[in-house]
C-alpha cells in the first residue's frame, strides 16, 4: 500500500524546518514570503490531486493525505489552550513548522479583517488554508476521474 505520494505529506515540515533553521534560507524566504506561500498552496493543491489518484478508497486517501495536518492542528490547539504539559517541545516545534509556508498568506488574509491578530489565529488559518487547498485538489481530481469513467 506504500505510495510515493505518502512522502509528499512530509514536505511541509521538512521545508519549514529548513527555512527556520537556516539564516540564508530565512533571508531569501522573507523577501518572497507571499509568493512562496502562493506557490506552496499550489503545490499542496497538486498533492491533493496525487492522493485522489491512489488506489485506496476516497476516505482512506483523504485520511492519508490530511492525517498529519489534522494531527498537528490538534497539537497546536492543545498547546495554545494552555495544556502545555501534554505537548512535548519537539512536537510543538514540528506543529509550528508544518504550516510555515502558508503563514504569510493566512496572516495577510486575517489582517484584512482584524486590527490585531494572534499567532494562534494565524496558525489555525494556515492549517485551514492547507486543508481547504488539499481538499480542492482532491475533489477536482476525483470529479475528473468520475467523468472520464
Amino acid at each position: 500500500m506504500f505510495s510515493p505520494a505518502l512522502l509528499l505529506v512530509l514536505v511541509p515540515p521538512v521545508v519549514g524546518r529548513l527555512i527556520s533553521g537556516s539564516f540564508p534560507l530565512m533571508y531569501v524566504w522573507s523577501r518572497i514570503y507571499l509568493l512562496s506561500s502562493l506557490l506552496f498552496l499550489a503545490f499542496w493543491f497538486w498533492v491533493g490531486t496525487r492522493f485522489a489518484g491512489l488506489d485506496t478508497g476516497k476516505w482512506t486517501s483523504l485520511a492519508l493525505g490530511n492525517g498529519l495536518t489534522v494531527f498537528f492542528l490538534v497539537v497546536c490547539l492543545i498547546f495554545t489552550a494552555g495544556c502545555t504539559a501534554y505537548v512535548p517541545g519537539p512536537l510543538w516545534l514540528w506543529a509550528q513548522m508544518y504550516p510555515l509556508l502558508a503563514v504569510p498568506l493566512s496572516s495577510r488574509i486575517l489582517s484584512l479583517f482584524f486590527k490585531t491578530i494572534t499567532s494562534t489565529s494565524v496558525l489555525v488559518m494556515a492549517y485551514g488554508l492547507m486543508l481547504t487547498t488539499f481538499f480542492a485538489g482532491f475533489t477536482m481530481r476525483r470529479r475528473h476521474r468520475l467523468r472520464r469513467g
